[in-house]
């Protein structure tokens, strides 16, 4: 899950709800200066993780 802190859409209490409530296995990313848009770190981090967990490639 990544978080950017200065989301105005989905506010970074409500994320850290969501997130708590997971049960499954987890990591979180928190973006200080970020707002809605997505860190290019993120997206590089979870299209690895989409590869190697459904074997895309």
């Amino acid at each position: 899950m990544g978080i950017g802190l200065l989301d105005p859409f989905a506010p970074p209490n409500n994320e850290y709800a969501t997130y708590n409530n997971i049960k499954a296995r987890k990591r979180i990313m928190v973006f200080k200066n970020l707002g809605h848009e997505i860190s290019m770190k993120y997206k590089d981090l979870e299209g690895r993780w989409m590869r190697d967990t459904f074997a895309l490639f």
